[in-house]
């Protein structure tokens, strides 16, 4: 069977068109389709399809039209099961969620590299759209969240294979499209830094500078907002004719992205267990053991180090493998650092003289992976880890807003809670998050695609 939403809705069965008569009867479909393998109530179909007011008669009407469609459905897709009815579909039955997974394919052939694998599969999402997803519905109340949704989705795949195309090398071909999007999208940050590059790389710098210049200033006069540190960078970038922004140039071969990045920070403090001065060479080997350590957790996790100094680790999720589970991975990866360390603080008094203190932080958003920076992206989502780090206290690990909603799906309804005053205003919000455990579905399991979301406590009050 196959059921295609991207466009007019049309339903296959083994080669033959299924006809559905009667708007009411496809209606009913689609809201069940939209909602693919989950029970939906018939009190919710009534209400999103007869509205609030639906008559006494909606009921038996419903009814009816489960009945005939049942007539002309292959045997055993739509079934009765309380409090209401269910339609059964594998993915690779819908549209939409194969565009989903090709999308999803598409950005990992590009981030790991694979650049012409990634337009390959990214083209390949493109054409299973036919026009506007659920056109047949676009005055139904009912399919106005997931036509938003769908349209938001097609056009990041659009960036995405824009990224990749730039990758390739074709930005000559792409500044007229690219100049199409912005038109139809000028608040889209991503595709105006993508015109930038596509201009620069075709040798009109001077269009890529102006380019910056009117999206700053519809920023300004529209919603009184900077454009983001990345897109700064870029600019900077452009000024000063970094290398960085030639295709395939020392950046390792990775292509210049613009994607979500989760920075894991590690505030450490060694002090002497006694009166005396730390012992230097205690110092060192008390830092190679913790940084040995810190780094097995991350590589475990799908993370890597990227940085150290006197006081921190960095750890980055995102930048030479992305998942779409970063987020995540990043928040066990925290749990797991600090039971090493602590089993390390334990032990180190009494072999070393040394006691170790240790404070987390961890930030998500969104970067310039491939660029200029000493953690391998710009932006500014690692100074946001840092500033977490140091507002927590010792052992404590504190979680921006952002990452917390990626990495807890399914959170307590409890409000975060602001803490400590030096909260960056550029930041989504002023709530940070304690990370005290995290309850996989299944006791014991660790494999990221064999979780349910899971949920991080939410801060109490200091």
């Amino acid at each position: 069977m196959r059921v295609q939403i991207l466009g007019p809705f049309h339903l296959e069965d083994g080669g033959r068109r299924i006809t559905i008569g009667g708007v009411r009867q496809r209606a009913v479909l689609a809201d069940l389709v939209l909602h693919a393998n989950e029970v939906v109530p018939s009190e919710q179909l009534l209400v999103e399809l007869w509205g609030e007011d639906s008559p006494p008669s909606a009921a038996n009407a419903l009814q009816a039209v489960i009945s005939r469609l049942r007539r002309v459905l292959p045997a055993g897709r739509l079934i009765t099961t309380a409090p209401g009815y269910m339609m059964r579909l594998f993915p690779a039955e819908l549209d939409a969620a194969r565009f989903g997974q090709l999308i999803f394919e598409g950005r990992d052939a590009l981030a790991a590299g694979a650049v012409p694998e990634a337009v390959q599969l990214l083209d390949q999402a493109m054409t299973l759209w036919r026009g506007p997803p659920l056109t047949d519905f676009r005055y139904e109340p009912f399919a106005q969240a997931e036509m938003a949704r769908l349209e938001e989705v097609r056009l990041a795949c659009l960036e995405e294979r824009n990224e990749a195309n730039l990758a390739l090398g074709s930005a000559g071909a792409l500044t007229a499209d690219l100049g199409r999007m912005v038109t139809d999208h000028p608040l889209r940050e991503r595709l105006r830094g993508q015109l930038m590059l596509a201009l620069y790389r075709s040798g009109r710098q001077a269009d890529a500078l102006e380019t910056y210049r009117q999206f700053r200033s519809t920023l300004m006069e529209e919603l009184g907002l900077e454009p983001s540190s990345a897109l700064r960078e870029l600019q900077a970038a452009i000024l000063r004719h970094d290398p960085v922004l030639a295709p395939g140039s020392a950046t390792g071969g990775t292509p210049l992205a613009r994607r979500p990045v989760t920075v894991l920070c590690v505030a450490l403090q060694l002090a002497p267990s006694s009166g005396a001065a730390l012992d230097p060479e205690a110092h060192g080997v008390v830092n190679e053991h913790v940084v040995s350590a810190l780094t097995a957790v991350l590589e475990r996790h799908g993370g890597k180090l990227a940085g150290t100094d006197s006081g921190h680790l960095m750890g980055v999720f995102g930048v030479a493998t992305l998942h779409e589970d970063d987020a995540l991975r990043a928040a066990w990866a925290s749990l797991e650092a600090r039971e090493a360390l602590t089993a390390e603080a334990g032990v180190l008094p009494r072999q070393y003289g040394v006691n170790l203190s240790y404070r987390f932080g961890l930030a998500t958003g969104e970067a310039l992976v491939g660029g200029p920076g000493p953690l391998g992206f710009a932006g500014d989502v690692g100074v946001q880890a840092v500033m977490l780090a140091e507002d927590a206290w010792a052992g404590e690990i504190l979680i921006s807003h952002q990452t917390q909603q990626l990495a807890a799906g399914r959170s307590r309804p409890t409000a975060p809670v602001p803490i400590g005053s030096s909260c960056d205003r550029r930041t989504r919000a002023c709530a940070r998050w304690r990370c005290v455990s995290m309850r996989p579905w299944w006791a014991g399991t660790r494999r990221y695609d064999a979780l349910k979301p899971p949920a991080l406590w939410p801060l109490v009050s200091r």
